[in-house]
């Protein structure tokens, strides 16, 4: 119960870590086409 919580208390976190790491990637991506032309 306790390592639910816990758990529980994490995700809204690692959702925001996940959505910043997709994010950094597209800008990179994006950059990286710019880059190329």
């Amino acid at each position: 119960m306790n390592v639910t919580s816990f758990l529980l208390h994490k995700q809204p976190l690692i959702e925001i870590i996940n959505w910043h790491l997709f994010r950094f990637k597209k800008v990179h991506t994006i950059c990286f086409f710019i880059s190329l032309m």
